[in-house]
């Protein structure tokens, strides 16, 4: 035990990945990078996968390099481990670790639609607010959210491509639905916004 201190306190070691953050513009969340390693104080190191013992990837020398496959997704995380000598696949032993993250900018195959019904709502009541129904489909993706108000705003419903839900009556003049690409845990930002629409509310034709 005292010689995997020492060697583990004497080693050091760096992890990078080529491309960071993966694009992916195939909705199945999933993406290839190139991992490149090196390191000091070592004689043997390994790549795991998730944690310090997670799926081995490579097991080299001091240093190396390995390409994934088609299995990366958002935020995983690959640990570089000193194993010289047989050190046990333990967090005193890790020299370094990289997260590798998704992202579907620039990717011209993704589309979305989203639609409300009734738009404007007819509000007879004096509230100010009312029910709506939307709708929405989507292209190049596996997962999309409905959020109001903003990209991260308040989550209405997660669902699979395509989808429709309901609203409570709580819909006021100018609330927004933003339909959020959330394929492979992508962040709730404006670049993965695919569609948003507006809805209004009327008096028209209240008795």
């Amino acid at each position: 035990m005292t010689v995997n201190v020492t060697r583990a306190g004497c080693s050091s070691g760096t992890i990078s990945a080529n491309p960071n953050p993966i694009q992916v513009c195939d909705g199945s969340g999933l993406g290839v990078t190139a991992l490149s390693w090196m390191s000091t104080g070592t004689a043997a190191v390994e790549v795991r996968v998730g944690s310090p013992s997670g799926g081995l990837l490579a097991h080299t020398g001091p240093s190396g390099s390995a390409t994934t496959g088609k299995w990366v997704g958002q935020g995983t995380t690959f640990f570089l481990q000193d194993v010289t000598g047989g050190l046990p696949l333990t967090a005193a032993n890790t020299l370094a670790t990289i997260s590798v993250g998704l992202t579907a900018t620039g990717c011209a195959n993704r589309t979305g639609t989203l639609t409300a019904n009734p738009n404007p709502i007819q509000v007879c009541d004096g509230s100010g607010l009312g029910v709506t129904g939307l709708s929405w489909t989507s292209g190049g993706t596996t997962t999309v959210e409905l959020r109001v108000g903003a990209p991260n705003g308040a989550l209405l419903a997660h669902t699979g491509p395509a989808g429709s839900a309901n609203t409570g009556k709580w819909v006021g003049q100018g609330t927004t639905f933003f339909l959020q690409d959330v394929s492979g845990g992508l962040p709730l930002t404006a670049a993965n916004t695919l569609a948003t629409i507006t809805v209004n509310t009327t008096t028209a034709g209240c008795p």
